[in-house]
């Protein structure tokens, strides 16, 4: 594996693991109100969690070396300590790596140890996963602004993954209580059936918000429209705005065509596999956005 691959797989794999720990560990808060969640589901969603961060960790690490080797242009400096204790400790990379190992960590205690229905403890579990995802808005790109430029950068940021931890994490969320449904009896279907409808109002506030903030950091990468073409930073980007537009697709054909039917008991089950499939497929998509977005991180913006 090259230096470049390994850093790439690095961060995507590193992405999808902090999305699904924001998305999971928010997904409760408006999607059952006050109603109780399966105890399949507190399981499944438990285990996932604890899952990712281990993913998390992994990742968190293999980024690290991958970063020391691209520093020295050369395999050894994945396990060179000299040239690893530069990176924690010199770059910005680094210090967010350094802040976020303990967020981590203190997220694997919080969701083993807490009560799945005590809210103090899920707005803790929430609040480490955002803090853990949001970070990442203080390396890469946003570190070209200075100044005022530089705090709005890091703002839409913060909010862009945010927005994509919400939906790309609650659709992970989604295939489990709809597992959870298909193995349970018809309180599991109902209560699955709630959740998804709960599901697309905050679906409308988080793509309105990756538009807004999309938009927003794209005007700061971009010096002239045509670079939206030209440079391999903006055909990527197309690929991103494609596989949105896929997924958007999806999730309107969930909410308009499949959601209605699961109010009837008749048309429930179908519905339920039906839904199954469709947002398995739009949680690959997902996965495929956050693989672009891994290279976009490492591709030059053409400013």
């Amino acid at each position: 594996m090259t230096i470049e691959a390994g850093l790439g797989l690095s961060r995507f794999v590193h992405f999808a693991a902090l999305t699904i720990l924001f998305g999971v560990s928010l997904f409760p808060a408006y999607a059952f109100g006050r109603q109780s969640p399966a105890a399949s589901y507190l399981k499944r969603a438990r285990t996932a969690s604890l899952i990712a961060v281990g993913i998390a960790l992994l990742s968190a690490a293999s980024w690290l070396a991958f970063t020391g080797a691209a520093m020295q242009d050369d395999i050894a400096g994945a396990i060179d300590p000299e040239t690893l204790y530069v990176t924690l400790t010199e770059t910005t990379f680094g210090m967010v790596w350094l802040a976020r190992l303990p967020l981590l960590l203190l997220l694997a205690i919080v969701i083993a140890a807490r009560d799945r229905k005590n809210t103090v403890w899920g707005l803790v579990e929430q609040s480490l996963a955002a803090a853990a995802l949001t970070a990442i808005a203080l390396t890469g790109h946003t570190q070209m602004q200075e100044g005022k430029t530089l705090l709005v950068h890091i703002g839409s940021d913060v909010l862009h993954l945010l927005a994509a931890g919400a939906w790309l994490g609650g659709i992970s969320a989604l295939l489990m209580l709809l597992g959870a449904a298909r193995t349970g009896g018809e309180d599991d279907e109902r209560a699955a059936a709630t959740a998804l409808q709960r599901f697309s109002p905050v679906g409308y506030l988080v793509v309105a918000t990756l538009i807004a903030t999309g938009v927003l950091n794209s005007l700061f990468m971009f010096g002239k429209v045509s670079a939206v073409i030209e440079a391999p930073y903006g055909r990527w980007l197309l690929l991103k705005l494609a596989l949105f537009a896929v997924m958007l697709a999806l999730a309107a054909s969930n909410r308009f065509s499949l959601v209605p039917k699961l109010d009837a008991a008749a048309t429930r089950a179908p519905a339920l596999r039906n839904l199954t499939r469709t947002v398995t497929l739009e949680q690959f998509v997902g996965l495929g956005v956050l693989a672009v977005v891994a290279i976009l991180g490492m591709t030059e913006p053409p400013v």
